[in-house]
């Protein structure tokens, strides 16, 4: 595996013979952690279990993490889901596709219900911390309430441009509508986003006459509060 892997695909600038020698390589991995993972299931219950768990989840990841290193995201993926190997591998993933800018790839990778549950878990640990692609995937999945109120904490947090604002809340809305929530629910919802969608139509309202003064430009209209719309005026 050493010699495949340093003197082999490493070292070859070949793209087939590269793919060809990563795919040896994985395939030389996948029979060492099956003879490894038959042999800890056949001392299942004895006092060497444990120990020998241990070292294999500890040999499990060294062998997997070349692979991370060689950017073979794929190969990895294959081997930490067959073998269970979640140390830290889907934040490393995710993480490396917004380092990317490959948020569409990381949602197409990862979307749908189909999808292992620890990944699944995974990728929404991590989109908690990034809700603006958070709603992206709850579409795919279909959860439409969720996907309107993760749009509403992102309208109520944007400061920059009143048009993302109005976009989000606009999409908000359309989502709340789709949902199966019960009817109540749903105009409630709607109420309170039509409450702030007002304050984005006071900015559109603003007179061209005090966009001038204040040097506004009504294309890159930053969200003010009520009280500096005031003063504006």
């Amino acid at each position: 595996m050493n010699i495949t892997l340093n003197h082999g695909a490493r070292a070859v600038g070949d793209f087939t013979l590269k793919m060809r020698l990563y795919d040896q390589l994985i395939n030389l991995t996948d029979i060492v952690l099956d003879g490894r993972k038959c042999h800890i299931e056949s001392i299942r219950g004895t006092e060497r279990f444990k120990t020998v768990l241990q070292n294999y989840e500890s040999d499990r990841y060294d062998l997997i993490k070349p692979f991370l290193e060689d950017k073979e995201y794929e190969r990895a993926a294959i081997l930490a889901e067959k073998y269970c190997d979640f140390q830290e591998f889907p934040k490393f993933v995710l993480n490396w596709y917004m380092r990317e800018q490959k948020q569409g790839q990381l949602l197409q990778q990862f979307r749908g219900r189909d999808k292992p549950p620890a990944q699944q878990q995974a990728l929404a640990q991590f989109l908690g911390e990034h809700p603006s692609l958070a709603w992206v995937q709850q579409v795919f999945c279909g959860e439409f309430h969720l996907v309107s109120q993760t749009l509403q904490a992102l309208a109520a947090s944007e400061e920059k441009l009143v048009r993302r604002k109005k976009t989000m809340l606009a999409w908000a809305q359309l989502a709340i509508l789709a949902s199966d929530e019960p009817e109540d629910k749903i105009m409630d919802n709607v109420a309170k986003i039509q409450e702030e969608m007002q304050l984005v139509l006071h900015h559109e309202d603003l007179p061209e006459d005090v966009l001038i003064a204040n040097a506004l430009d009504v294309e890159k209209l930053r969200v003010m509060s009520p009280s500096d719309l005031i003063k504006v005026c």
